[in-house]
């Protein structure tokens, strides 16, 4: 008995690693290719820091709803200031500022044919990097990450169904316990992230419509078509604590949401409602530990280990020093840290809880035994 149960669970974590590094693989380091662009160039500046600007003219030869622009680096992360117009004086991008070794958008509208022309500011650049510019989107990591997702809920819940019917007609089911596990990860993980990036893009859309810039066309809120962002509308000027303000609702507003949640799941009639349903409470304990973590991201661009638009929209604009805006995000930083202290030890009891509700689920049928569940 105790060899199967060892078996079980090698089996569970090396079906959970392969997924992981196919995920790796196809997200992080697998970069697909642009779909015939009318623009491309690399650039390779070397290990001494450049700094300079370049300019290129290209022809697009039939009028096109947006442009899709991609950006990538390999070594270093590029500081680059980027304008780009046409011949007619489109104005699509001015100053757009890049500080991230990977980014995509669109921009423009209903483009017309004709000749455009790129402007590169460069700011100690090292290393190299690639400019690309299509009708056509490339498949963005993101989007490798939704398909990878939506494989394994779709996959792990039909052989849960399967392996639950032959359960209750009595045959062997050999991997409910393990399928079943799965479809609840994946449906838990789903879960979590498109109610955080829900809340997170709608608070930088709350503020963007409080200031009159919002654009739903230009909105993905949960990255389909590349990238989860909330659109704005080009040319609009806002007052530096407009700016500040709209970059700091996309993690502020999950926050807050996080705290009514918390305080509703530690009530009495919150205790009452998750305690009836274990599946209820792993989702209502994640859905809390999802919101305040994701905060604590935060920290890393104070440090300098990471490149933050959000952070950098922030801080750059308040108008109050910047050590008072990290003291603004530390104090938030904290409160979030002492819910997670609460909440993550009741995460690992659930999943205890769920393991053992599993392991009794697939047994046989007339093998099973009714055991005591906390309170």
């Amino acid at each position: 008995m105790t060899k199967n149960i060892h078996s079980a669970r090698w089996r569970n974590w090396l079906i959970c690693l392969i997924f992981l590094a196919l995920a790796i693989y196809l997200c992080y380091f697998h970069i697909s290719p642009v779909p015939h662009p009318f623009f491309h160039r690399t650039v390779n500046r070397g290990s001494t820091p450049f700094s300079g600007t370049w300019q290129q003219t290209f022809e697009v030869a039939q009028p096109q709803p947006r442009f899709n622009v991609r950006i990538y680096s390999k070594g270093s992360t590029p500081q680059l200031s980027i304008d780009l117009e046409s011949k007619t004086g489109i104005q699509l991008l001015r100053n757009f500022r890049i500080r991230t070794k990977h980014v995509r958008f669109s921009c423009g509208k209903d483009l017309p044919a004709g000749p455009y022309t790129i402007r590169v500011r460069e700011e100690n650049v090292t290393g190299k990097y690639t400019i690309d510019i299509s009708a056509k989107a490339a498949f963005s990591s993101w989007q490798k990450f939704l398909v990878l997702l939506c494989f394994l809920f779709v996959v792990s819940g039909v052989l849960y169904t399967w392996q639950k019917h032959r359960s209750h007609t009595g045959k062997p089911a050999p991997a409910l316990a393990t399928v079943h596990i799965l479809f609840l990860s994946s449906s838990l993980v789903a879960f979590a992230l498109f109610f955080y990036l829900l809340l997170h893009e709608g608070g930088h859309a709350l503020a963007s419509i409080w200031f009159g810039n919002f654009d739903l066309s230009r909105s993905d809120f949960f990255g389909l078509h590349g990238a989860p962002h909330s659109g704005v509308k080009p040319g609009i000027q806002l007052e530096d604590w407009q700016k500040a303000v709209q970059s700091i609702t996309g993690p502020i507003l999950p926050t807050l949401v996080g705290y009514v949640l918390f305080m509703v799941w530690r009530s009495r009639w919150g205790t009452r409602i998750r305690t009836q349903k274990t599946t209820v409470d792993i989702f209502w304990s994640f859905a809390i530990f999802t919101l305040l973590f994701a905060h604590l991201g935060m920290l890393l661009p104070m440090t300098g280990l990471h490149m933050d638009g959000d952070y950098n929209g922030f801080v750059s604009n308040v108008p109050f020093a910047r050590w008072q805006a990290n003291a603004l995000l530390l104090l938030f930083a904290s409160i979030n840290a002492y819910m997670l202290y609460r909440t993550i030890p009741h995460l690992v009891k659930l999943r205890r809880k769920f393991v053992s509700e599993v392991a009794q689920e697939s047994r046989p049928s007339n093998t099973r035994q009714s055991t005591p569940v906390d309170a």
